[in-house]
């Protein structure tokens, strides 16, 4: 008793590991949905604007109703030229990247090229190759000094964790490109495995050699702060001690535990309300700069000006469905948000120095257990009815802490500690039914033995059932038989045909149960089989079929291995009918068995000894076929005389199952 007892609490242990385990990361998606679910909702209750430090210049339908895409990089260059020289803007950034010349228009690149020195304070993009991307031409390794003389950020590397990067090179730029750009910073943005963005990566690591975003580039543009540190939790401004900026980071490498796919170095984006289907920052249309441009040059007053954008930080993208230039990607907010809308959330998160504070794995591992301490200790002994009023009340209490926190920027697990300890209270529930009928299941398992494990289920499960009595139902019944096998055993001992009987035996009984047949008894060297009781089954017809088919095969094998063997060979004959039987225990209270009895066992009984007249292995009543007609081949028998019946019947013997 002792060790039955110890090995189940072993067992019950192990379970609630793994139960943990998969529950952990299965719930981090259940906690993923409620946080988006949360942070859209209080976005429309709360109203957070974002601030207009940051705006858009996007190529939209309206730029290109005017004119035709593609555009020659010149018109990017007065756009950029504008807003610098008569606009006074902090920094414009370019988030597409220059990957190659532009053939069709080399006259415009030219000219757009050597404007580039003058544009001071443009903060142009680059991509990099990762182990996704196994094509492209790269920057040859010659042109690195020149590539990070691009970048007058400084980054200190005082991690104490480092997880290997997975950039293997810079994509390369056209040469007098990459000689003129007077700012290169880096433009990617995760998505999340499910698609989504959530999170933007400030810096990257390349080399050992950390880069900035272009956020954070226009972050040092606009405060006059070019020195940072990265710590393991943290990437902050190193000229004031982190004041003006601590971004609270953290890096992932690549596991199954990340919700990220690749490594690298993150942080979560604190959105703001929406004020279209794919913006929350105030834009203008690119068409509009371009021809504010041309009224200033001809003594015009601009459409727009200084008053929209001295001393702002400008992005510059394209967003225009109709031309092909939808720049959108799916976000925890909206299905459709523009990317340049992203990129200057990002910004305003580090000029307001407020970000979403992500703690997940710790601070849930921790929650969890403290919950668990709560609801679980104090009612241990109760009832589980008990147990998960403790859990309601406790569950109130932690979502109001939920809400709490989620209106100051910190989120915590959404469901994990509830469910958690759901989980557990269930499985000390289990565990209880176990260690009290230890002594039960023991008896169990050696009474199933002897009768079948269905029907000592259906006792167990019907206590009221174990009596003399039953009642009428449809089944289907097959009998299985050796043939001759009275002059095989005559040339055995009787350890051989125990030998026998028990391999034959031994090859039926899986097949049997794989159909869902129950062994009803063994006579001799027959057996006799139930389908569709007591456990119902609505294709026990079918079932039977398939089960005598698959049996018939292994069968045949055997006596192969038989024959090879030198021992005596074995053939069989089966024989099933459908019909209404009495399905119940028979015999006395102290003494009872539970069969099915009636005509319809009788008369597969009678059947299957016809596969000894017409030498046949495999018959069936004209019920069953009627059942299985689509799903076998056979051969009628017509007119088949049975003892017992007063006219004659037909059978059916089966070939094979149908395709």
């Amino acid at each position: 008793m002792k060790k039955i007892k110890i090995s189940t609490i072993l067992v019950v242990i192990i379970f609630i590991i793994l139960v943990s385990l998969s529950g952990y990361l299965s719930l981090r998606y259940l906690d993923r949905i409620a946080s988006d679910f949360m942070t859209s909702t209080m976005l429309k209750i709360n109203k957070q604007q974002a601030k207009d430090d940051v705006v858009l210049v996007m190529i939209d339908e309206k730029s290109i109703a005017k004119i035709p895409w593609s555009w020659p990089r010149t018109l990017y260059g007065d756009i950029f030229e504008y807003l610098q020289d008569k606009c006074g803007v902090t920094a414009v950034i370019q988030d597409n990247v220059v990957f190659v010349p532009d053939t069709y228009n080399p006259e415009a690149d030219e000219k757009f090229f050597a404007q580039l020195p003058e544009l001071t304070k443009l903060i142009s993009a680059y991509d990099l190759y990762d182990t996704d991307n196994t094509t492209g031409d790269l920057l040859p390794e010659k042109n690195l000094p020149l590539f990070n003389e691009k970048s007058r950020v400084n980054i200190e590397d005082r991690r104490t964790v480092k997880y290997p990067s997975i950039y293997k090179g810079i994509f390369k730029l056209p040469k007098t490109y990459l000689e003129n750009v007077p700012i290169l910073a880096h433009y990617k943005i995760p998505r999340d495995n499910d698609g989504k963005i959530r999170k933007y990566m400030p810096v990257i690591e390349y080399e050992h050699k950390l880069y900035p975003s272009q956020a954070l580039y226009g972050f040092a543009m606009k405060t006059g702060i070019y020195n940072y540190v990265l710590n393991d939790y943290s990437l902050c401004s190193a000229d004031d001690e982190c004041k003006a900026l601590n971004i609270p980071i953290y890096a992932t490498d690549n596991d199954d535990f990340s919700d990220n796919p690749d490594p690298g170095i993150y942080n979560t984006i604190k959105w703001y309300t929406p004020n279209s289907k794919s913006y929350s920052h105030k834009y203008y249309s690119a068409i509009d700069v371009l021809e504010s441009k041309a009224a200033v040059e001809n003594g015009e007053e601009p459409l727009l000006g200084e008053k929209e954008f001295k001393d702002k930080i400008v992005i510059i993208s394209t967003n225009a469905p109709s031309g092909k230039l939808e720049s959108v990607h799916p976000t925890n907010i909206l299905k459709k948000h523009a990317f340049a809308d992203m990129l200057a959330t990002e910004i305003d998160n580090m000029l307001n120095n407020e970000f979403w504070q992500d703690k997940y794995a710790t601070l849930t591992v921790f929650l969890t257990i403290f919950f668990w301490f709560l609801a679980i200790v104090p009612t241990w002994n109760k009832s589980l009815r008990t147990t998960f009023k403790a859990i309601l009340v406790l569950g109130i209490l932690y979502y109001i802490l939920y809400y709490y926190l989620f209106t100051h920027n910190f989120e915590i697990a959404f469901a994990t500690p509830i469910v958690f300890t759901s989980v557990f209270a269930v499985l000390k529930k289990a565990y209880r039914l176990i260690t009290n009928d230890e002594e039960s299941e023991k008896i169990k398992n050696i009474m199933s033995k002897y009768i079948s494990q269905d029907v000592m289920n259906n006792v167990l499960d019907n206590m009221e059932s174990a009596k003399v009595g039953g009642y009428k139902s449809e089944a289907t019944i097959m009998f299985v038989d050796i043939r001759d096998f009275t002059s095989i055993s005559e040339n055995l001992s009787a350890q051989e045909v125990t030998g026998l009987l028990n391999r034959y035996f031994s090859t039926l009984e899986p097949i049997i149960t794989k159909h869902k047949g129950l062994i009803n008894k063994y006579i001799g060297d027959a057996v006799m089989v139930i389908f569709g009781q007591p456990v119902r089954d609505e294709k026990h017809a079918l079932h039977a079929v398939q089960c005598a088919d698959e049996i018939l095969k292994a069968i045949h094998k055997l006596k192969e291995e038989l024959t090879e063997e030198g021992k005596p060979a074995i053939s069989i004959g089966v024989g099933i009918n459908t019909g209404d039987v009495f399905v119940g225990n028979v015999g006395t209270e102290n003494r009872m068995e539970y069969t099915v009895i009636g005509d319809t066992v009788n008369l597969a009984s009678r059947i299957q000894g016809h596969n000894h007249v017409y030498r046949t292995e495999f018959l069936i009543s004209d019920n069953t076929y009627k059942q299985v007609r689509d799903y076998v081949d056979v051969v009628k028998l017509s007119n088949v005389t049975i003892k017992g019946k007063s006219k004659p019947i037909d059978i059916y013997e089966v070939l094979r199952l149908a395709e």
